[in-house]
């Protein structure tokens, strides 16, 4: 049962602290804008929302992501590739972060823990694709309810860093919060060239 928690944390274990980071910085700017009282009950909410829907793509992704691959004639390097140009996205845009847009009542809006938040920051490329790679490497009930258990561990770990927004941004400060932001979106970005770069070796096996 090992292997199978080795090859799942593979990849997010570097790029899950990078995306959470930026998730964190985008929820605590959205629910800024709210007041002080109510602010934290939204973070929570928020929290919530963000990390369950990250849960339910990754163990949809465990359970259905090799058959929707086949379906849809598409290999797990031409996903890799998408996903990682897509963190490219979000890395760049990281680094010249803007205040995220506020609803016109002032509240936030909660769709923001489904889209980016749960999907596809906490549930990124190298999340889904390392799932799909740890199915695929084993086999029976075991190996299924290994990777689903270490789904659900990142996840529940991703709502309590995320409900730790407010208390973070207290203790590092504006000028703290944007440089590690910045740091983040950095290391971000070098690792979706290195994801796009496992999906171009899979897709051309001569590819150096």
């Amino acid at each position: 049962m090992e292997p199978e928690c080795n090859r799942y944390a593979n990849t997010p274990a570097l790029s899950f602290p990078c995306s959470l980071h930026w998730a964190q910085s985008r929820l605590y700017q959205s629910s800024s804008r709210t007041r002080r009282a109510s602010a934290r009950r939204e973070t929570s909410r928020t929290a919530i929302i963000a990390a369950g829907t990250a849960a339910l793509v990754l163990v949809a992704a465990a359970l259905m992501g090799q058959s929707v691959l086949r379906m849809l004639g598409t290999s797990l390097g031409s996903l890799q590739i998408a996903g990682g140009l897509v963190m490219l996205l979000m890395a760049l845009s990281g680094l010249n972060p803007r205040d995220a847009p506020g609803t016109p009542d002032g509240e936030e809006d909660p769709s923001v823990g489904v889209v980016p938040l749960g999907f596809p920051v906490l549930a990124g490329p190298g999340s889904i694709s390392s799932v799909i790679v740890a199915m695929r490497h084993g086999s029976g009930v075991g190996n299924t309810a290994m990777v689903i258990t270490c789904v659900l561990a990142v996840c529940a770990t991703a709502w309590l860093v995320l409900r730790a927004a407010h208390p973070i941004r207290h203790y590092l400060g504006r000028r703290g919060i944007s440089a590690l932001s910045r740091f983040f979106a950095f290391l971000l970005a070098a690792i979706a060239v290195e994801i796009i770069t496992d999906g171009l070796r899979s897709l051309f096996p001569g590819f150096d």
